[in-house]
This record gives C-alpha cells, structure tokens and sequence, in this order.
C-alpha cells in the first residue's frame, strides 16, 4: 500500500514538473508571439514591407513581456486566465499602437500612460470603442468561468496552480529584479538588448527608428530617459557670466532697437501639416494649391527644420514657443509637454513678453497636456474646440474645424489680446475625402507617384485641395488684418509634412524634414525673406530681430545664432550653411556661443534656473 501511494505520489511529482515545465514553454511562446505582434503593429496594416531593415533589438526584449505574464500568472495563479487576460492585453496595446500611427504618425510611449490615468482624456476613448470593451470583457468572463470548471473537473492535482511559497518567492524575484533594472533601464536596454540610435542624433525621425529596433526595446528608451546631459561647465558661475554677457549686449542693442512689440498686436499661427508642393520639384503637373502663400513664402519667409515627418506637432509647439531645440535632448521620443515643461523652471516663452495673450487651439485639449502647459506658461486666457471656442465649423463631410473659423476665431480676439498663440487643425491627417467645392483640379504627377506610391495619389490630391482653402482663407484673414488701425504681426508656419502624401524620394529626403514660415506685417511695414533653413526654435527670435525690436537678453543670445547662419543645434554638432559640423571644429567665437546656448537650455529645463525671469522677460 505503502509503496503503490509512493510510486503515485513520484508520478505526480514527475508529472507536475513536466507540466509545470510545459507551461513556462507555453509562457515563453505566447511571449514571443505577442512580441511578433507589437512589432507589427509599428506598420501600416500591420505588414513589414520588404525593404525595411531592422537591428538585433527588434527581436530581442522578450523577457520583458514573460515576466509581466508571469506576473500576471503569480497574482491570479491562473494559467488559463492570465493566458487569457495577457493576450487581450497585448491585443489593446497593439491595436492602440497602429491606430496612433495611422492617426499621428507616432508609436505609444511611457508618457502616454499618464493619458490611461487621466479620465478626462480617457473617457472618450473608452466611449468610441465600448463595444469592444464590453466584447473583451465578456470573452474574459466566459474565459473566467471555462477556468474554473477546467480546474475543478480536470486538473483534480491543481497542476496548473502554483503553491504560496512558488508564488511568493517567483514575486520577490520579479519585484527586485524589476526595480534594479528600472533605475538603469537605458543601460541595459541598451547593453542586454541592443538598442541602437545615431550617437549625433543629427536626422533621427522617431517611428523609422522605432520601426528597426522594435515595439519592446524602443517602450522601454521612453521609460526613463535622461533627458539631457549635464554640460561639463554647468555652474552658477558659468550662467551669471553669459547673462551678464548678454544683458550688456541689451543695454546696447535695445538703444538702437526701438520698435517695441507691447505696442503691437501678435499672432504665431501653426498650421496643421502645412507644406507648398513648391518644396517638391515635380510633384505635380498642375500649378501650386496655394499660389498667395507662395509669394509670402518668397518675399517674407523661409523655412525651419522640425525634422518629423507627419507628427511631431507638440514638439514644433514647444519648441516654437520656449525658443529650446528638443534635437539638444537624448531622446527622440521625449515630448516636453508631456515629460518635463510643467515641472520645469523656466516658464517664460516668447508669448510672456506681451500681454494679454491667449492660446487658440482647433482641437481637444486632452492631448499631449496642453491644458497644464498653457496655464503653466501664463497665458491669460486657452480656448479649445469644446471648451471656449465659438467659431467650430467643419469643411462638410470632414473631421476638424475650418481654416474659414479658425480665422474667424482669432479675427474676433483681436480687440481683446495683444498676443494669439493658435493652433489649426484643418489639414490634419487623414486624407481620405475630398472637398467638392474646390475649383481646383490637383493632378499628381505619375512620374513622381509611381507604382510603389500609387496609394498615395488621392490623398495629395486631397490634402492639396484643403491648402488651396487654406491659401484663400488666409487672404482674406490678411486683407481684414489690414483694414485695422493697429499694427498687427502674424508669423505663419507649418510643423511637419503631411503623413502619407509626399513620396519618400531620394530628392526629397531634405525637404520632407522642413516646413515652410512667412512673417507678415500689417500696413506695408518691411520684412525681409531668410535665405537659410532654421530650427523652429529660433523662428520667435528671427520674428524680433527681423522686427527690430526691443527685446530682453536671451533673444541676443539667439540673434547670435542666427547671426551665424546655424540651422540647428545637437549635443555634439551643429548644422552651419547647410553642412554638418562638429563643435570641437568650430571657431572659439561660435563654440563658445552654442555652449553658451546649451548652458541656458539645461538651465532653463532641468537646472536650477539660475538665469532667472529677467533674462528671459525683461526689456
């Protein structure tokens, strides 16, 4: 008897292992294939074309998704229902992951956890998709419930189950090792995966990256970044000496300066992917959409360099508005709005040196913590669609507000700010309708749109089509803009190209990274085109020195740059008169000036802020 109970109980010791074995290989494979997944789902229609390349980090990472479902496994000590509820999991995060690709032509960052959290924000999303919702969490239950009748009438010996001490000690093992590898994430991330990225970081577009170093290790670059290194001068000392520098320099220049801007009335107008087919030689046999912003473009404006392709807006956003490059951060998928504005020291951009101001924005303000972030930055007064704005029209049969009112909108705040930060929406992605009313016949050329780009003719015909409405709205905003007694400014610029309209041709790989701007000023007073592509944080400084106004010590700093024809600034290089130069080549004068630049920018953003108000406000 003795021995009939010891050789049953060795066959279920044996048998238990085996199991128990058999489910860490089902762990691993589920694993494995949701990695599969994910990675899928940073492209379109969730298929990888077959010219894409990938580096060893697009497979690697694994281990990361096995211990969330292991840990899922330890809480419920159910294997068919942490299976279960995993695979649903992984099914949400892909799903929302090509839907904000396909959307905004971004990947799902740690940051966007903060929106998950937010009801706010995540209440309309849960509403458009509660059919779903409601669908995932019945096949859980129904899951739930064939569990439980699976444990009860055929896994008598509880071999799917693991015992309290397993589960515990499995627990701590996952907690401890979890938290060493959190406060260095990066490292091995980098070291154990093989996460890779360009060390200059001079023309990195964030979804191409994602797109060859996978799902897993490309989340996990986002977790905890540094956002930016430490300059090796960083002092108290060293930031009295430049703004001592520089506020000489205003006590000089601000003589000579005269106009002042508080007397003026401003408006910055971010246009929603907003490019001229006059950037792209050829792209279409018929003449330009937007024939009026054209001539703006020529005789009063430029372009700036966002370095995004279609999305990025937030990032323009700020950088536009703080006069900071976030091509100075170590991170290409940081979003300052998002990650470190609100807390950061410095909140005095180029909107704090006229008030009132407000902020226009043509969409919700639930993305990308635009809410926070303009109250942070003072502005007196925020309109969204939804939440102030009285002016919502749409172009019929399409998703955002009109150019028509969002023109509309600002013409009717003019009496009340001095300053408008706006924000239009209407050209934003998709392409998939077009506008009846248009007279306009765009034509792609088939030279420019070949078979490889064939998908992309309707949506340029499109996207063309709501710039021409664009151009004419435009026009007539101005010409009531002119019939104004006050001087009035208005500094146009677009933040990105549009997402799948321009063919990524080898003749237009520089130009799909720029944007263009115009300065206009009411009343036939001058200003002058700029001859050299420049970072959008140096735009609200081109507008003043342009200008000739008075301004305060920090924007000397920028015209220095300027001065210099600098496009862009990296940690390592800079881009001068089209070409890419290491700052330890540079000439001591032009080293010492973007160190100089780097210095306040740590300062300002992750610093003790040193510099304080009056270099930034004061004039």
């Amino acid at each position: 008897m003795k021995k009939e109970r010891h050789k049953r109980d060795k066959k279920l010791k044996l048998g238990n292992i085996i199991i128990k074995l058999v489910m860490l290989a089902i762990l691993a494979y589920v694993s494995k294939k949701s990695q599969s997944l994910l990675n899928l789902s940073l492209f379109e229609n969730f298929k990888i074309p077959g010219d894409s390349v990938q580096f060893s980090s697009f497979i690697n990472g694994t281990v990361i998704l096995f211990a969330i479902l292991l840990l899922i496994y330890i809480v419920t000590n159910n294997f068919i229902v942490s299976i279960s509820l995993y695979s649903i999991l992984t099914l949400v995060v892909a799903y929302a992951n090509n839907t904000k690709i396909t959307v905004r032509n971004e990947f799902i960052v740690n940051s966007d956890l903060k929106s998950v959290f937010a009801l706010d924000t995540f209440w309309p999303i849960i509403s458009e998709n509660i059919k779903w919702i409601l669908l995932a969490i019945l096949i859980l239950v129904v899951v739930m419930f064939f569990s439980f009748w699976f444990n009860k009438k055929v896994d008598k010996y509880n071999f799917l189950k693991l015992s309290p001490i397993t589960r515990i000690i499995v627990f701590v093992l996952l907690l401890t090792s979890g938290g060493f590898f959190y406060q260095n994430v990066e490292e091995y991330n980098n070291k154990l995966f093989g996460y890779h990225i360009d060390e200059n970081r001079t023309n990195v577009d964030p979804i191409t990256l994602a797109r060859k170093n996978g799902f897993v290790t490309s989340y996990l670059h986002s977790v905890s970044p540094q956002f930016m290194d430490v300059p090796s001068d960083y002092s108290e000392q060293e930031v009295e000496r430049i703004t001592n520098k520089y506020f000489k320099k205003m006590d000089e220049e601000n003589k000579i300066n005269t106009n002042d801007i508080r007397e003026e009335k401003t408006i910055f107008i971010l246009s929603e992917a907003f490019v001229s087919s006059e950037q792209f030689p050829d792209l279409l046999l018929s003449d330009s959409s937007t024939p009026y912003i054209d001539n703006l473009i020529k005789d009063r404006g430029g372009h700036i360099y966002p370095k995004t392709i279609a999305g990025g807006t937030a990032n323009t956003e700020f950088s536009i508005l703080s006069g900071f490059t976030t091509t100075m951060l170590n991170t290409e998928f940081a979003i300052p709005f998002s990650d470190f504005y609100a807390s950061a020291a410095n909140h005095y951009p180029i909107s704090s040196l006229v008030n009132p101001s407000i902020a226009i924005h043509a969409h919700t303000s639930k993305l990308y913590n635009r809410k926070r972030i303009y109250d942070t930055v003072g502005f007196d007064n925020k309109k969204f669609a939804g939440e102030g704005l009285e002016h919502t029209n749409k172009i019929e049969g399409h998703d955002f507000i009109s150019d028509e009112a969002f023109f509309k909108e600002i013409e009717e705040n003019l009496d009340d700010f001095d300053f408008i930060h706006g924000v239009s929406m209407q050209n934003h992605f998709p392409y998939e309708k077009d506008y009846s009313e248009v007279p306009i016949d765009v034509q792609p050329n088939s030279e420019i749109y070949t078979e490889e780009y064939k998908d992309r003719r309707k949506p340029a015909e499109f996207y063309f089509k709501g710039t021409y409405l664009t151009d004419k709205n435009l026009e007539n905003f101005i010409k009531n803009i002119e019939e104004k007694e006050e001087d009035i400014n208005i500094v146009f610029y677009g933040d990105h190209i549009p997402g799948k309209v321009i063919p990524g041709i080898e003749s237009y790989k520089e130009a799909q990274y720029t944007s263009p701007f115009f300065i206009y000023r009411n009343h036939n007073r001058e200003n002058n085109p700029l001859s050299f592509k420049i970072s959008p944080a140096f735009l609200g400084s081109y507008f003043l020195k342009d200008g000739g106004y008075k301004k305060p010590a920090f924007y000397y700093l920028m015209e220095d740059i300027i001065n210099k024809n600098i496009t862009e600034i990296y940690p390592k290089e800079i881009e001068q008169n089209g070409k890419k130069i290491d700052i330890k080549e540079l000439d001591s004068e032009t080293k010492s000036l973007i160190k100089d630049y780097q210095v306040v920018m740590y300062d300002s953003l992750f610093g003790s802020f040193y510099a304080g108000e009056k270099f930034f406000t004061y004039y």
